[in-house]
């Protein structure tokens, strides 16, 4: 089952820190190189049965889980690991060789995280400011803007984003509007569902999008009845007063751009076929991948690209969703996107 929910961004700012880990990293790929070529290379047997039973067991669960596990060659791969680990004495000397292992995914969105760096980061999402980021005004009088930031929260925490980002289309929609914006330009990912629900009165009901494994396994998120489903099982939820459907045939216009990413392109994505939709900006991060989470003896977290996320024609993003109108950064103008967005919008009732 995917945890598309894990606080991604806080994630990715503390693993940032580790900077001696992935300084040896290096060290080993580069020195060491040369020498794994040899066909006599041998493991070494002054690493200890507790740090090669370790390295063994993260290496198996990366080989059986990750997306793109049949583009590495492991027999190569785990003699690299193994050497680089050669003289490891405990697990933590073994944590270079999974980063290495790791960079082979190429996945660019898989993850190793200590358990001190998992526990940080669970403590700084506890203090949660995407609250104060969420915006929502009317422009130009006729069209509603929405911006929708990254959150990294579940249970009541969730349900408090997605009803205040719900509750501020509702809002606006007393005002009729010719169109809206949905922002994601900022939006590093987090907790695709609540984020989902957020943006429901806008959404067909149904299914939104597809998650795709490399076997080609599918299952899906869904809408209906107030909820954001998985496959059958509801991911969050809100009264049913809470969400009311904006009309179907109002048009809506998608911000995006390289910070959107990961969750934030699984919400892009399940705009994709939705009537009346049109992206401007720049090309998303290219993370519209599903990450799932696997726990090692010592508490140590592997963060693995296990799916890829699919719009409801079951097209996958590897390498970013494209606008329709690319507006780059160097065009002239106060937020070039969004006055291209505000046109479009305008035009569909001119």
């Amino acid at each position: 089952m995917t945890l598309n929910w894990l606080k991604m961004f806080a994630l990715f700012k503390r693993i940032r820190r580790e900077r001696v880990s992935l300084i040896f990293l290096i060290f080993c790929t580069l020195y060491f190189q040369p020498l794994l070529q040899a066909d006599s290379l041998q493991a070494s047997t002054s690493m200890s049965k507790t740090a090669e039973s370790y390295l063994k067991e993260a290496l198996q669960i990366i080989k059986t889980h990750a997306l793109t596990s049949k583009n590495v060659d492991w027999d190569q791969c785990e003699k690299e690991a193994f050497y680089c680990a050669r003289h490891a004495q405990s697990p933590t000397q073994t944590y270079p060789a999974i980063h290495f292992i790791l960079e082979k995914l190429g996945d660019n969105h898989s993850k190793f995280i200590t358990k001190q760096a998992y526990a940080n980061m669970q403590e700084e999402a506890s203090i949660n400011t995407s609250f104060n980021q969420i915006q929502g005004k009317l422009l130009a009088g006729k069209i509603g803007y929405i911006l929708i930031p990254s959150f990294n929260g579940q249970g009541e925490e969730a349900k408090k984003y997605a009803l205040k980002i719900s509750s501020l289309i509702q809002v606006l929609a007393q005002h009729n509007p010719f169109g809206w914006i949905i922002d994601l330009r900022q939006n590093r990912g987090g907790n695709m569902y609540p984020m989902l629900l957020a943006v429901a009165p806008l959404l067909n009901e149904g299914i939104l999008g597809y998650f795709i494994s490399a076997s080609g396994k599918e299952s899906t998120w869904s809408y209906r009845n107030s909820s954001i489903y998985e496959n059958h099982t509801i991911r969050v939820n809100l009264p049913p007063n809470n969400v009311k459907k904006i009309s179907p045939r109002t048009p809506v216009a998608l911000l995006i751009g390289p910070h959107t990413a990961s969750s934030a392109e699984a919400v892009a994505i399940t705009f994709k076929t939705q009537p009346e939709t049109r992206f401007f900006g720049q090309k998303t991060a290219g993370l519209a991948t599903s990450n799932q989470l696997f726990e090692l003896k010592d508490g140590a977290k592997l963060l693995l690209t296990v799916e890829f996320f699919a719009d409801l024609n079951k097209n996958i993003y590897k390498d970013g969703i494209l606008p329709d109108e690319v507006i780059t950064q160097h065009q002239k103008g106060n937020d070039p996107a969004l006055q291209a967005a505000l046109k479009w919008l305008l035009s569909t009732f001119s």
